[in-house]
């Protein structure tokens, strides 16, 4: 069974997405699950990404409430070609793609 991290409403403090992705590693996460409020400024958003993107690790990710939609599609567009960033508006059921029904 595939353990996963879930890191979320980081947009008060974005240095603690490195940091809490260590953490996750540590316990034992395999992928990523990031559930929104990565940023209030698109320079946020891009360092989560950035330092997703770094962990080597697959994420899904989404926005929040706090995310505006360009800056969100114009960096998810950017990292997505790094291979472990995966949009989790825009493919929706991932859980039927990687055959898991304990998603």
């Amino acid at each position: 069974m595939v353990k996963y991290g879930i890191i979320s409403d980081t947009h008060e403090r974005p240095e603690i997405v490195p940091l809490a992705i260590a953490v996750l590693k540590k316990e034992g996460a395999e992928k990523l699950v990031f559930n929104g409020d990565l940023g209030n400024e698109e320079r946020d958003i891009v360092f989560a990404f950035y330092s997703t993107a770094k962990s080597g690790m697959e994420a899904y990710v989404q926005p929040g409430s706090h995310e505006q939609v360009r800056p969100f599609e114009e960096a998810i567009e950017y990292f997505k070609n790094r291979g472990n960033i995966i949009n989790a508006i825009k493919n929706p059921g991932m859980n039927k793609v990687n055959n898991n029904p304990n998603i």
